[in-house]
């Protein structure tokens, strides 16, 4: 095996040597006998092998290798694996590139198109041509599409939509979250309107969560 591939797989790192025949054999396979998820397979599995193998070097014997130290570790490998770079974000997932294929009509038949690639890493796409969206406009997204629920507002960088903070009231749609005027407030997160402080309470500032009781010597006789 060469130096390079030894290198990109951390062969020569390994606490407890691999058969260095057998990765290659399985390096060298043909793609074209093999399934498509054979390489996520093999970078799963390898996934597993880099992280043992870094407990492994931090001292851990083989039986405290497992639970919650396994999956930590797990988490926080990465490498550059046969289905591309692996690493995971803080819930496991993997982040790696998704590509988004569309149904087209070509002439008389229908074919699946690569029309762009999801970094979830990024969290955006990054589009090679425009797909054809489900009112059948190709040209651009429908506005539509991204429309929020009340309650709910699109994040300016994602585009997704996020539940309400406290203190704010958000009307759905495009539109982002708007602060509570004085004297209202929203003390729940996904609040569509702020509600008026009760009698015998204030809120002087926008944005409150909560309304404060009036001070000795002051009333608030509406709300």
């Amino acid at each position: 095996m060469g130096l390079e591939v030894q290198k990109k797989y951390r062969i020569d790192k390994m606490r407890f040597g691999i058969d260095n025949e057998t990765i290659a054999s399985t390096l060298a396979i043909d793609v074209n006998d093999i399934s498509q998820y054979s390489p996520f397979s093999f970078d799963a599995v390898y996934a597993f092998i880099v992280a043992i193998n870094g407990l492994l070097h931090k001292g851990l014997s083989v039986a405290e290798i497992k639970g919650k130290v396994l999956l930590d570790e797990l988490q926080a490998s990465n490498f550059s694996g046969i289905s591309g770079d692996v690493e995971f974000d803080e819930k496991g997932d993997r982040l790696t590139q998704y590509n988004l294929l569309n149904i087209q009509q070509n002439g008389n038949s229908t074919e699946m198109v690569l029309v762009a690639v999801f970094s979830a890493s990024t969290r955006s796409f990054a589009f090679k041509q425009m797909p054809v969206w489900m009112d059948g406009n190709r040209s651009e997204e429908p506005i539509h599409l991204f429309d929020c629920d009340p309650g709910f507002y699109q994040e300016d960088d994602s585009k997704l939509c996020r539940k309400c903070p406290r203190g704010m009231q958000c009307a759905g749609g495009l539109d982002t979250f708007q602060p509570c005027r004085p004297g209202t407030f929203a003390n729940a997160t996904g609040m569509q309107q702020c509600m008026p402080c009760p009698q015998g309470s204030f809120a002087p500032d926008a944005g409150s969560a909560q309304c404060s009781a009036c001070r000795p010597g002051s009333e608030a006789p509406e709300t």
